[in-house]
C-alpha cells in the first residue's frame, strides 16, 4: 500500500502530464492551429474555435479516463504504485495523442478547403543596434548559481562525518529507499556535479539567446523589433528562474538523501515546486500571448509548415540558422536539418546519464 507521499507523488506527476497537453489547446499562438499556418484574416474564424473547444474537450475527458484506470489498477493490484501510475500515464497519453492526430487531421482538412498558405516575405529588415539594445539577463546572474553550488559542497564537506557509510540514492513513488550506495567522493558530490552542468547550460541557452537572428517585420519594423525586444527579455528572464529551481531542488535533493532529513521536509519541498514550475510555465505562455510577443517572434520560416515536421519539428536545410524560435512553449529549437544539432542533443541528453554511471561505477 502507498502513503501519503506516493499519492502525493502519483497526482503530481498526472497533473503535470495532463495538464500540459491540455494547456497545450489553450494557449497557442493565434496563427497557429494543430502546428499548422493560419493566415491572418482567418484567425477569427468560428471554425478554429470549434476545433480548440473539440480538443480541449476531449483531453478533460482523456484525463478523466486515465484516472479511472489508475484507480481500477490500484483496487487490482492493491494500491502497488508501479501498477497504477503505468495505467493512469498510458491511458491519458495515448488517448491524448489520439486527440491531437484527430485535431492535426480535420485542420489539415480546413487547410486544404480554405488554401491557407504562408505569406511569400522576399524582403528582410535587420537593425544593426538590435544586439546592443538586448536586455538580457547577464551572465554574472549565474554567480547566484555558482554560490548555491558552494554552500551544498561546503556543507558536505564540513558535514561528512554525519553522512552514513551507506546512502540511500534512489527513491521510489512511495518515497521509500529502494536503492543503496556507499559513501564516496563520487556518490555525495553527483548532484553537484549535475549543478554544474545544469549551470553551464542555461548560461549556454542565454549566450545563444543573444546570438540568434532577428526576426523583423519589413512593414512595421519599430514595432517589431521593440516586441521582439521584449520577447528576448522575457524569455531569458524566465529560464533564467526557471535555472535557479533546477539549482535549488537539486540542492534539497541532495540534503535528503545525505544528511537523513525527514519526509515531511522533502514533501513540503518536492511537491510545490514542480507545480510552481508548471505554473511559471502557463502564467509565460499567458502573458506572451496576450502581449502578441508568441506571434511577433516568428520568422518566415516559422509561417511555413513545409519546414516542421508534426508541426513542431524544425527540418530546413535552406536556413543556416542551428537555432530558431519554438513555434509552441517557452525558448528556442534546433534546426534538425543541421547534424551538429543532433550531436548537441545527444550531448545533453548523455552527459549527465554519464556523470551518473561513472559516479556509480567508482563505488
Amino acid at each position: 500500500m502507498m502513503n501519503e507521499w506516493g499519492w502525493m507523488t502519483l497526482a503530481m506527476l498526472d497533473v503535470i502530464t495532463a495538464g500540459t497537453f491540455i494547456v497545450i489547446s489553450m494557449i497557442t499562438p493565434a496563427y497557429l492551429i494543430f502546428g499548422l499556418y493560419v493566415p491572418e484574416e482567418d484567425r477569427a474564424d468560428a471554425a478554429l474555435r470549434r476545433l480548440r473547444r473539440r480538443y480541449g474537450g476531449w483531453a478533460v475527458l482523456t484525463g478523466l479516463l486515465g484516472l479511472a484506470a489508475g484507480a481500477a489498477a490500484a483496487m487490482l493490484s492493491d494500491g502497488n504504485p508501479d501498477a497504477i501510475l503505468p495505467a493512469t500515464l498510458v491511458v491519458q497519453i495515448a488517448g491524448l495523442i489520439v486527440a491531437w492526430r484527430a485535431g492535426r487531421r480535420a485542420a489539415l482538412k480546413l487547410k486544404a478547403e480554405r488554401g491557407w498558405e504562408a505569406p511569400n516575405q522576399t524582403k528582410r529588415v535587420i537593425d544593426l543596434r538590435f544586439r546592443e539594445r538586448q536586455r538580457l539577463v547577464g551572465n554574472g546572474w549565474f554567480a547566484v548559481h555558482l554560490l548555491i553550488i558552494a554552500v551544498c559542497i561546503a556543507v558536505a564537506i564540513l558535514q561528512w562525518d554525519r553522512i552514513p557509510d551507506v546512502m540511500a540514492t534512489h527513491f521510489g513513488i512511495n518515497g521509500e529507499a529502494d536503492r543503496f550506495s556507499k559513501k564516496t567522493v563520487g556518490t555525495v558530490f553527483t548532484l553537484n556535479i549535475l549543478q554544474v552542468f545544469m549551470t553551464g547550460l542555461f548560461i549556454g541557452i542565454n549566450y545563444m539567446i543573444r546570438g540568434t537572428r532577428q526576426n523583423l517585420d519589413p512593414d512595421h519594423p519599430v514595432a517589431s523589433m521593440e516586441k521582439q525586444l521584449r520577447f528576448r527579455r522575457a524569455n531569458s528572464i524566465f529560464l533564467y528562474a526557471l535555472s535557479l529551481f533546477i539549482i535549488l531542488l537539486f540542492g534539497v535533493i541532495q540534503g535528503f538523501t545525505l544528511y537523513d532529513w525527514p519526509q515531511t521536509v522533502l514533501l513540503a519541498v518536492m511537491v510545490p515546486l514542480p507545480l510552481l514550475i508548471m505554473g511559471g510555465v502557463i502564467g509565460f505562455l499567458v502573458y506572451l500571448t496576450r502581449n502578441g510577443l508568441d506571434a511577433q517572434a516568428a520568422g518566415p520560416n516559422a509561417k511555413d509548415d513545409r519546414y516542421w515536421r508534426g508541426g513542431g519539428i524544425y527540418f530546413n536545410k535552406n536556413d543556416p540558422a542551428l537555432v530558431v524560435e519554438k513555434r509552441y512553449g517557452v525558448g528556442w529549437t534546433f534546426n534538425f536539418a543541421h547534424p551538429l544539432a543532433w550531436v548537441i542533443l545527444i550531448g545533453i541528453v548523455l552527459v549527465p546519464i554519464v556523470i551518473v554511471v561513472l559516479t556509480e561505477a567508482l563505488t
